[in-house]
């Protein structure tokens, strides 16, 4: 075998052993009549990062992002979306934060603060290591008026080339298309 011949083996092995794909799990309340939510408040995403190969967390912060993203993908199922700035005013003002800290209780409150029949949060994790990439995307629901999560998403992907971050687009689109989804059967 001459050099160029192993030199296109391993590039496209690297090549197929680098694409990622996105699993998507999700789960609801059986017997939840999801006609009920008429508005709902996005908080920004809480973001995790590990990373073993970029120094003091660098690169591309996601939390408000993902939550615009699953914003306009919700506007056209009929779903009032709280806007942000009001969403910030009512964290500042009752001095809650973002920071893992919260309880569903709080989630509630905040949901009722802005006239929300149900609201959405979720965590961001991605890892970055050394031929090893991955990133979870973890998403739910809560009915405000009984403070029960009626919805959950979870997406995973990893590969083992570029940085995580590059993972999380095509992970918020599948988010985007089931949360259109499940809304636009109402």
């Amino acid at each position: 075998m001459n050099i160029r011949n192993l030199i296109a083996i391993l590039s496209c092995s690297l090549i197929l052993i680098s694409c990622a794909t996105v699993q998507l799990d999700k789960n609801e309340k059986h017997g939840y009549n999801f006609n009920n939510i008429k508005s709902l408040t996005i908080l920004p995403f809480l973001e995790v990062r590990i990373d073993s190969i970029i120094p003091n967390n660098a690169g591309q912060r996601h939390n408000y992002i993902i939550a615009d993203e699953l914003a306009m993908a919700l506007l056209g199922s009929g779903i009032k979306i709280v806007d942000r700035n009001i969403i910030n005013r009512i964290l500042s003002e009752q001095k809650l934060t973002l920071l893992g800290l919260m309880k569903e209780q709080d989630y509630v409150k905040i949901g009722k603060l802005t006239n929300a029949d149900a609201i959405l949060y979720g965590v961001i994790n991605t890892e970055n290591a050394y031929f090893r990439r991955q990133a979870t995307i973890s998403v739910k629901i809560i009915d405000v008026r009984t403070g029960e999560t009626v919805f959950t998403v979870l997406t995973k992907s990893g590969d083992s080339w570029g940085q995580a971050e590059r993972l999380v687009n095509p992970m918020v689109k599948e988010i985007a298309r089931t949360l259109r989804d499940r809304f636009s059967l109402r």
